[in-house]
């Protein structure tokens, strides 16, 4: 079974070069073969792990392998849910899946999870329009955020929570009803669940869900 490294990061050239690693494995076989993808990623965009998911599918014959050494976070742990098998040490890490973006903070751009920031946007929102007296502080606050933008991360939320029920019911879960993929798999979903939400990450134990599709 061939190993296939990906890049550190997908947007743009991590795309690029995973490309070339499947033209030199697809120029050195003939027909489909069972692929072992190595992810160590933090995270990225949804859409280019679905594209690297197409084609590992594709090539592996339906024996699509992610062997994760240190971490596969967000867009990470997305292509996982599209593996046949998912090879974890116990120091091994996965993520929420859910979207991450930069955000300013006092320290600097830190990414924050888009369900966060949405909900903060929110409380601040129902604060300012319940509050009787001086609602200055909430609208001080709320001048950090852009509607439009707040509007673009809940479609990044849908988008990516569609990805992942379509794949984990193709592949790992193929049979479940999505109510019940969407049970299994909380813990991807919800980033406060995990054992810090200041920086989420999901063990091999705690990641056990996902291995209980079939």
């Amino acid at each position: 079974m061939p190993l296939i490294p990906s890049a550190a990061n997908f947007p743009g050239g991590g795309l690029c070069r995973f490309s070339r690693c499947k033209q030199k494995h697809r120029n050195h076989t003939q027909g489909p073969r069972g692929i072992s993808l190595i992810v160590n990623s933090p995270g990225g965009d949804g859409v280019e792990a679905e594209r690297i998911v197409r084609v590992c599918r594709k090539r592996s014959g339906n024996d699509f392998e992610v062997i994760v050494p240190r971490m596969a976070k967000s867009a990470g742990t997305l292509i996982c849910m599209a593996a046949n098998r998912i090879v974890m040490s116990s120091t091994t890490e996965l993520g929420p899946i859910d979207p991450q973006v930069p955000w300013r903070t006092i320290a600097g751009f830190r990414l924050f999870p888009t369900r966060t920031l949405v909900k903060v946007y929110d409380s601040l929102m129902s604060d300012a329009q319940q509050t009787k007296g001086n609602v200055e502080p909430f609208l001080q606050q709320l001048q950090a955020f852009n509607a439009g933008e707040v509007a673009q991360w809940r479609k990044f939320e849908d988008l990516t929570l569609e990805l992942a029920t379509k794949l984990l019911a193709q592949h790992q879960m193929k049979g479940k009803k999505r109510a019940e993929i969407l049970k299994k798999i909380k813990i991807f979903t919800e980033s406060d669940m995990t054992l810090d939400p200041g920086a989420p990450y999901i063990c091999r134990d705690e990641s056990h869900s996902l291995h209980q599709g079939a």
